[in-house]
């Protein structure tokens, strides 16, 4: 299903969901074992578009709800102050379609200000560079992908991103477009293997093994309390339960850039805040000199000495060294200052100057990280891993040296990314906590993806916080089930479609009195939003046809491309699933029956496949009526890759079969059952005779095509 918004049930596992699961590996294993050509093969196996869709999410600063949150980022831009208030979030969401337009891969693109050096329009001009040339170039010189090694995260994913851009002639891009294209990447690929991302994450790791675990449920999550608020968060003992309704493992602390008092008092009562036995961890980012972070250790003794034993690490304290940067001399300045507080460190920026010095290349940087570590370094407890600058394959390539090689903890944290870049982050993390060594004596410690609870809205549906549990755990397995075939379609759109005219129809004389089928279609400007009505005379009256048509189970009777119909949430809302030539949509969507001025039925997608429309029955004698049709439908960009274009979609295909299709046949079902009712047994099965060989015939014209039909369509 290439909708986000599943069932409920389907979030604990249902059969509903493994359902879904199986038809798609049935689907790919068959393409796998058929008897097809290496062309055919590499055809199936390389990138056929790339699409982004914008968006912005506005911020709010948690317990205070205020717009936007200030101490974002690195160097200056993490200072609390106005100057640096950050009050929404912007991006945008790339899709990566396979040339054969049956899988689809989804990312996050989002530099944030004060940590990514490119800004998003430079990333929107080489989006649209790399989209531009790939359009132009000819598909048989692309790179062939290889779903098992990509999903390996060994190397073999950065060298594909590598060639794909050699061969289209492009530049280095930016690390937050080169972290999008991989989680499209990676999307992609766990689609042509048939299984949610986590579990062909997991299925391919070249760590996983025997003696290994397989990914927990759940994953733990580190509650984040910004700069500037701690001290208004918890203005009594009565709100130290929770952040926001949730009760994390453990919670972080933005210090430094303000007094050392002031830094321990926020640290003190974010203790309190923590579950019993809870954990806390700062984030100093290189706020202070090796003096002050002593006064820093030391003000936290002077208010409470428990702070000390249940601190986990802190983050960078220290400033970037003098002179020329090195990662060892920034070692070595931390672990004269752990030596002297007791207290671990964890190491953040430092891993982003490594990958910035190395020009991200693993294996130098692997070889600094374990020569610095093999002469003697004890404090450090973890490296933070930020998927979206270091991006996927680096992140969890560093993850492996800290468990196997370092024997320490590995975190994943976000760049207040939005619920897509979470998720995928989230992937990541369970994936590399369920691979470590069981051998290692590191603490597995809670993932710093808290930001979630910053966000006013999101670009995934249900948001990325419906998945978080009251005990600050996310259910990583239910969601990574709902991403499973998510395309951009999937992701809402920053900007609202327009609501369609309801208004009551008129009906003309000449409609009244004609016996044919009448359609027209519009297109918005973008291409995307098409507008539709169609009408049809129907030899019964109103009343009947309102009856029949409003029961919506029924539907797949006369629209045979409906794989199902059915009520949900006790009858409130209703479940829809379509099936175009091989590829399935779906979506869910509330309905409310019409009785003015004439009788019909209203409704509006809430998920997935995005339509809205209203079915009205206009009575133009006692026994007769005209049924009128207007919707409105915003296209999927998979569409693109089983139609010549957005105008062929509405009037050759949406307009004149489909809706043609659904009228003539809903006319004749109908009269097939009115006649069976009165005891014309003779009429009725000729009339569904008549429907059984046009829904045959439908089935047929909709089932999927193979590559060499589709271009030829194409080319018409």
């Amino acid at each position: 299903s290439l909708e986000l918004q599943i069932p409920s049930s389907a979030l604990e596992g249902s059969e509903s969901t493994k359902d879904n699961s199986r038809d798609f590996v049935t689907t790919t294993s068959e393409i796998e074992d058929s008897e097809k050509s290496l062309v055919e093969r590499t055809y199936l196996r390389t990138i056929g578009a790339i699409d982004y869709e914008p968006f912005t999410i506005s911020l709010k600063n948690q317990k205070q709800h205020e717009i936007g949150i200030v101490g974002v980022g690195w160097g200056d831009r993490a200072r609390a102050s106005e100057a640096n208030r950050i009050t929404e979030r912007s991006g945008v969401i790339l899709s990566i379609i396979s040339s054969d337009g049956y899988a689809v891969g989804v990312g996050e693109v989002s530099p944030l200000s004060g940590l990514h050096a490119e800004s998003l329009e430079e990333v929107e001009n080489q989006i649209n560079e790399v989209k531009s040339r790939l359009e132009k170039i000819d598909q048989a010189l692309l790179p062939a992908m290889e779903p098992e090694k990509l999903l390996a995260l060994d190397g073999n994913l950065g060298e594909y991103v590598d060639t794909l851009l050699r061969t289209l002639d492009f530049d280095e891009i930016g690390p937050s477009f080169r972290s999008g294209l991989e989680m499209a990447l990676i999307s992609l690929a766990s689609q042509t293997k048939g299984m949610p991302i986590l579990r062909a994450l997991t299925e391919f790791s070249p760590e996983m093994n025997a003696s290994s675990g397989t990914p927990k449920a759940e994953l733990a999550l580190c509650g984040l309390i910004m700069r500037g608020r701690s001290s208004r968060l918890f203005p009594s003992q009565k709100s130290l339960d929770t952040i926001d309704g949730v009760v994390y493992p453990s919670l972080k602390v933005k210090v430094g850039h303000q007094t050392a008092k002031a830094d321990a008092i926020s640290m003190s009562k974010a203790l309190q805040a923590a579950e019993k036995g809870g954990k806390i961890r700062a984030d100093a980012n290189r706020a202070w000199n090796e003096d002050s972070a002593i006064h820093f250790v030391a003000a936290l003794e002077g208010i409470d000495v428990d702070v000390i034993n249940r601190v986990e690490f802190i983050e960078e304290p220290l400033i970037k060294v003098a002179g020329e940067w090195s990662f060892p001399a920034q070692v070595e300045a931390l672990e004269r200052w752990h030596k002297h507080s007791g207290i671990p460190y964890a190491l953040d920026e430092s891993l982003a100057d490594l990958a910035d010095l190395t020009g991200n290349d693993f294996v130098t940087m692997q070889s600094v990280i374990k020569k610095t570590f093999s002469d003697g370094v004890g404090g450090c407890a973890a490296l933070i891993l930020k998927p979206a600058l270091l991006g996927m394959e680096l992140s969890m390539r560093l993850a492996r040296i800290a468990h196997i090689d370092l024997g320490i903890g590995a975190v994943f944290s976000s760049s207040f990314d939005s619920g897509l870049g979470l998720g995928h982050t989230s992937f990541l993390a369970a994936v590399a906590d369920a691979s470590a060594p069981s051998s290692s004596d590191r603490a597995l410690y809670s993932h710093g993806l808290g930001t979630f609870s910053m966000l006013v809205d999101d670009t995934i549906s249900p948001p990325f916080l419906s998945y978080v549990t009251k005990q600050g755990k996310l259910k990583v397995s239910s969601l990574s089930r709902a991403f499973f075939g998510l395309s951009i379609d999937d992701i809402r759109d920053s900007v609202a479609v327009e609501l369609l005219d309801v208004s009551p129809s008129v009906i003309s004389k000449s409609e009244a009195d004609s016996q044919d089928y009448r359609a027209s279609a519009a297109t918005s400007s973008s291409g995307r939003e098409l507008s539709v009505a169609v009408s049809l005379p129907l030899p019964f009256s109103d009343d009947v046809a309102c009856s029949r048509f409003s029961d919506l189970p029924q539907q797949s009777r006369w629209s045979p491309w409906l794989s199902s119909v059915a009520y949900v949430d006790a009858g409130r809302e209703s479940e829809w699933t379509l099936n175009i030539r091989g590829v399935r949509f779906s979506w869910r969507a509330v309905s409310s029956v019409l009785e003015r001025p004439y009788r019909g039925i209203m409704w509006e997608s809430i998920s997935g496949l995005k339509n809205m429309g209203v079915v009205e029955f206009i009575p133009t004698g006692a026994d007769s009526c005209t049924m009128k049709v207007r919707m409105t439908i915003i296209t999927p960009r998979i569409v693109a890759s089983l139609f010549p274009g957005a105008s062929v979609f509405a009037e050759d295909f949406l307009q004149d079969k489909l809706l043609r299709w659904s009228l003539e046949m809903f006319r004749d079902v109908v009269k097939g059952d009115l006649a069976l009712e009165r005891g014309d047994v003779e009429l009725g099965d000729a009339l569904f005779g008549a429907v059984e060989g046009r829904a045959s015939a439908i089935e047929a014209t909709l089932s999927p095509l193979g590559p060499n039909e589709k271009s030829t369509e194409t080319e018409k």
